[in-house]
């Protein structure tokens, strides 16, 4: 069990470790935060976090070598808790059916995917639901902004953890949605991968130290 533990540990990349660093002060920040959509993000980016540990431990000890479930059980509950905490924080009962229904779509995708494809989540990962998923992402953001440009949330906005949350995932999604679209061509030709290696790590510092600076930086509010 020592082996084990260490080989996951040892075998972990910078990204990795600074996900885990990011969830871990949302954990410890957790009690500033009273609204209930920003507590089931925190748990939820903490589980996103942990999924690379997880998926490793699970893959050399209950999997027999695969552990694409653990990363396609994240993608469901990270996107479930960003579809939360945008229709919680936007007004426009519009975009707030839009997200609603975009949610029933990708849950949707996500059984199609499992009872109709018969795409085994056990060895293989999400593609058009993670697609879809991060898409209505990117345009929750873009709400989220056109209501705060258009009202008087504008004011201390840099002291709001959703705006960071919306800055971060912007970035993160607005790149990584075109390599999971592309993601068999990237397997297969391996000159892609420097490009799939760098882009990884700059969105994913993006989203991190958005999400550390929102942690530490915001204010409490009320609960919603």
């Amino acid at each position: 069990m020592e082996d084990i533990f260490d080989n996951i540990v040892r075998s972990q990349g910078f990204t990795n470790y600074l996900f885990l660093f990011t969830a871990i002060v949302g954990v410890i920040q957790f009690k500033k935060f009273k609204e209930i959509s920003i507590r089931c993000f925190i748990i939820a980016f903490a589980y996103l976090a942990l999924s690379d540990y997880l998926s490793l431990f699970y893959g050399r000890t209950v999997g027999g070598g695969s552990n694409s479930i653990v990363f396609n059980i994240s993608y469901i509950v990270s996107f479930t808790a960003l579809f939360y905490v945008f229709h919680a924080h936007i007004e426009n009962k519009y975009f707030r059916a839009f997200i609603k229904i975009m949610f029933g779509v990708y849950v949707l995708l996500v059984f199609i995917d499992i009872f109709f494809l018969k795409i085994d989540y056990n060895i293989e990962y999400q593609a058009w639901p993670y697609v879809i998923g991060g898409i209505t992402v990117l345009l929750s953001v873009l709400f989220y902004f056109y209501e705060v440009l258009n009202s008087e949330k504008l004011i201390a906005l840099e002291r709001n953890m959703i705006f960071w949350i919306a800055f971060g995932h912007f970035f993160y999604f607005l790149a990584k949605v075109p390599l999971v679209v592309r993601k068999n061509l990237y397997v297969s030709d391996s000159s892609y991968h420097p490009l799939l290696i760098t882009l990884n790590e700059v969105m994913t510092m993006i989203l991190c130290v958005s999400l550390i600076i929102g942690f530490l930086w915001s204010r409490p509010r009320l609960k919603n």
